[in-house]
């Protein structure tokens, strides 16, 4: 009966210590800016129209925002630079885009770098977009 009893607990200790765990993962994940609201960059893919986009939201007292988007293309592994734009306005928002010629199937990256102004503390960060010309 003890040993009966032993080896069911055995089996017991090793089924909860074999059975998964898990936990939720949050809806969102969301930078921690002290001066920025949102950034977002993407791609889009027309017959002859094709671009970046992006845009950047200051939080209230935002005095400045400057961006820059750059595109690369992916040559053999290696990211090639197709080209930029850089803007800057005094507010609380800006948006930008940068037109390019696509290849379908290519592989793009765009990269949207900004600095926020609030209160003469500058804030910089970066956003990606990757996406397949179709």
């Amino acid at each position: 009966m003890k040993k009966t009893t032993s080896i069911l607990l055995v089996f017991m200790m090793l089924a909860l210590l074999c059975s998964p765990a898990y936990a939720a993962l949050p809806e969102t994940v969301q930078p921690l800016w002290d001066n920025t609201s949102d950034a977002n960059v993407w791609f889009s893919f027309s017959n002859l129209d094709n671009s970046a986009e992006g845009y950047v939201i200051g939080k209230a007292g935002t005095t400045k925002i400057t961006v820059r988007l750059s595109i690369y293309v992916d040559e053999d592994g290696e990211w090639v630079l197709l080209g930029g734009n850089t803007e800057s306005v005094n507010g609380s928002n800006l948006s930008v885009d940068k037109s390019f010629n696509a290849v379908s199937g290519k592989y793009y990256k765009a990269v949207l770098t900004f600095m926020v102004t609030k209160n003469g503390v500058m804030e910089s960060d970066r956003v990606y977009a990757y996406a397949t010309c179709p």
